[in-house]
């Protein structure tokens, strides 16, 4: 059986050493370690995580060392990031999440896992993450 592809961004590392979030960041790195999810970034990961703390860093080379799924930005990616916006799913301050919800969507990842738990949870239990609905996507 083909592992789970789960999609995380920059936040799910760093929660790794916060209190809030670390035992169950913790456990997703170790499913990952062990094989029974496949992990999936984005190419930019790299550059936003390269002013993080040291212990961020590594973490990031260990992931790296699992040769995750590297998703890129696309045309049809940022088509879709704007969809988002001009339909007011996610305000112009969360643009980056939802470049990292369009990369998924583009990329037919059903897992993307995010520790800002205000911005796209919310939006995704009520309803309003509906692709089918939004030109472009």
């Amino acid at each position: 059986m083909e592992a789970q592809r789960v999609y995380i961004d920059t936040s799910v590392l760093g929660s790794c050493f916060d209190p809030e979030f670390a035992r169950w960041s913790n456990a997703l790195m170790a499913d990952f370690r062990s094989g029974r999810l496949k992990p999936v970034i984005s190419e930019i990961i790299t550059a936003e995580i390269a002013d993080a703390p040291p212990e961020v860093r590594e973490l990031l080379a260990d992931l790296l060392a699992l040769t995750p799924e590297t998703l890129v930005t696309t045309p049809e990616v940022l088509a879709l990031a704007d969809a988002y916006q001009a339909h007011g799913i996610l305000t112009p301050k969360f643009y980056a999440d939802g470049l990292h919800i369009a990369r998924t969507q583009n990329n037919n990842v059903r897992k993307l896992l995010n520790c800002n738990k205000a911005t796209i949870y919310r939006r995704v239990k009520d309803g309003r993450l509906k692709p089918s609905e939004i030109e472009g996507a």
